[in-house]
């Protein structure tokens, strides 16, 4: 079983949550507030796969590199996507530089690239920063979000 880590928005404690949970309403286990993924979510190489397969939401994943200047243009643009769809859709993010295989096994250059995954299928792509307006298009087109 694969699991993410979300953060309690109230207490701050990581809380690793199985990707096939993400829809029951996920509860802290420190506080026992609700846990809802506001903001997008360090994924590890490990966990990867799992949480694409597993994920009962459609999955937003981003590529990025700390030193590429388009990657850091986006990372707000993602956030406010994140937080827009909390609950109905999961945004990650992966690091391109300490995960290059990863990369390499999903083709995901030039950075930033950000893939749209749906039953564990990629459904759709885009390389390069983009607005919040091109981003909530493609969710659209989609049929991720209405």
């Amino acid at each position: 079983m694969s699991s993410i880590v979300i953060p309690c928005s109230g207490c701050r404690t990581d809380n690793p949550t199985p990707a096939q949970q993400l829809l029951s309403r996920p509860r802290c286990q420190r506080c026992q507030q609700a846990l809802t993924a506001t903001t997008p979510l360090e994924v590890t190489r490990e966990a990867l796969d799992g949480v694409l397969r597993d994920s009962p939401i459609p999955v937003l994943l981003l590529f990025y590199s700390q030193w590429n200047a388009p990657s850091t243009m986006v990372a707000p643009v993602l956030a406010e996507v994140a937080k827009r769809h909390a609950g109905r859709l999961l945004v990650l993010r992966i690091n391109s530089d300490m995960n290059p295989d990863v990369m390499k096994r999903h083709s995901a250059t030039p950075l930033p690239a950000l893939l749209l995954f749906r039953g564990g299928s990629e459904r759709k792509r885009l390389h390069g920063a983009h607005s919040t307006v091109e981003l909530e298009k493609l969710l659209s087109d989609s049929g991720v979000v209405r």
